[in-house]
Parts: structure tokens; sequence; C-alpha cells
């Protein structure tokens, strides 16, 4: 059995987002791979077994998991890429172990958290930010997903089920990848400090700038909600300045780094 889980996800991606994933050789026929569970070929080797998820939930301390959750654990298990990544079984020869349990009793433990948070994710982009499933509102054999913020110690709605969860948590994360992408244009393009010495030309700038707020948009309109994007909380765009000043300067440092060792920039 192939490790498809992702399959149907993939097919509702646009052209720029396959072709974020492509670059970092994610595809929708390789995805299989990145399961913690399959082999080299995406074949899962070991089925988890419905005995593992119950004694994992005994652990957790509740009731049941999600149906759709529990489909993710047999037909993918662990696994993601880069900032995306959901946790499950990734060992299950015994003992069993379960990036699921352990990240949950750990983030009870260091928040006090109630037994009814079941830990699935940290943030795309931002390790401050955790996805958890809140079990004290099963209805139907689902359950919506919050978000937890580290820093404020608040969480928000995110996700009303798992499988909105998991497209929410993709196009976030890719979403993330582009802004990235968008920065690198204008860190690397000059040896000087960009923005302060040296500014792209009218157009680059205006069409990044443009870009740049109509994806980060997007998730707050009506569009976007169509889509399953989810608005970030005000604390991400915070830290996301903070990174991006510390990237020009480390480009900076490295930039100048670059020219006294080989006489030029590139």
């Amino acid at each position: 059995m192939k490790a498809n889980f992702y399959n149907e996800y993939f097919d509702e991606l646009n052209a720029e987002q396959l072709a974020i994933l492509k670059e970092q050789d994610i595809t929708k026929e390789n995805m299989n791979q990145y399961s913690y569970i399959a082999d080299e070929e995406g074949n899962i080797e070991t089925i988890i077994t419905d005995e593992m998820i119950y004694n994992i939930i005994k652990e957790l301390g509740i009731n049941e998991l999600p149906k759709s959750y529990i489909k993710y654990l047999k037909i993918y298990g662990d696994g993601g890429w880069g900032k995306i990544w959901i946790y499950g079984i990734y060992k299950w020869k015994q003992p069993v172990e379960s990036r699921l349990l352990d990240s949950t009793l750990m983030y009870r433990k260091k928040y006090n958290l109630k037994n009814e948070f079941v830990c699935i994710a940290i943030g795309s982009g931002n390790d401050d930010i955790i996805y958890f499933f809140d079990t004290s509102r099963m209805c139907n054999g689902e359950c919506p997903v919050v978000v937890f913020n580290e820093r404020t110690t608040v969480f928000e709605e995110y996700a009303k089920n798992f499988n909105d969860f998991v497209r929410k948590y993709i196009k976030d994360g890719i979403g993330w990848q582009i802004r990235i992408n968008r920065e690198i244009i204008h860190m690397i393009r000059t040896p000087k400090i960009p923005f302060v010495q040296s500014r792209a030309s009218f157009p680059v700038l205006a069409i990044t700038t443009i870009a740049i707020a109509i994806v980060t948009n997007i998730p707050y309109t009506a569009f976007g909600k169509l889509m399953g994007m989810s608005p970030m909380p005000v604390v991400y765009f915070l830290w996301l300045v903070v990174t991006i000043l510390a990237y020009m300067l480390l480009v900076t440092l490295l930039k100048k780094l670059y020219i006294k060792i080989y006489g030029q920039f590139l």
C-alpha cells in the first residue's frame, strides 16, 4: 500500500504553490516517500494497528481521536517536509514511539494544559505556534483544531476538523515560503545594504510589494476562507519583521565577507 495520504491535497494547489514545493524536490508523486513508516519507494512497510492507536489514546487520557486523523496514521503514520510536518506514529516496533504522544505530554506539562488538547503539529514558519486537537468538542468522530501561541499562551480557532487543518496548514506553509522567496530577490541582488544603500527598480519593488500584499491579505478575505486559508495572529507579523531584519543583517555581513575573500560580488 502506498503512503498516498497527501494526494488529494496536492490536487487543490495552484501552479505557484506546486512550483514552490518542486523547488524542494517535493511532488505529488514522491510525497509518499516522506512518510516515516514507508520504505524508499513510498510503500507502507508495517500497518499501524488499532491496538497501537488505542494504546496511544489511553496514554493521552482521552476517549478517542478524530476518524480522519486515524486514517492519516494508518496510511502515512508520521512525516512531512520542511516546516510542514504532521505528528503521528513514527516507530511501530515495540515499544511504539509517537511524536503525537511525546509532544502532547511535553506541552501539557510545560503549559499545564488540560488532557483534552492533543498536539499534532508546530507552526509552519513560526515555531511559537502549536496546533492541537480540542477533543472536548468531539462530534460524530471529528473535532476542531486550535492554534496555541507560546508567547501569549492563548488558544485561537484554526480549523473545523483534521482535513480542514491539513489544507490550511499546507497552504499557510507554502505562503510563508513564497514571502521568503520574494525577500531573497531584494537581499542578494546588490553588494550594498538592501533598501538603505540600494533599491531595486520601481517596477520590481512595486510588483514585489503588491504580490506580498495580495498573498498576505488573501486569508483575511472571503475568497481565502473559501480556499481553506486562515489568517495568522498579529504576533506572527511582529516576529516576521524581526526575522527579516535579522536576515538582512546576516546577508549583509556574509556579502561583505564574500567580497573581502574574492574581491568582488557575484
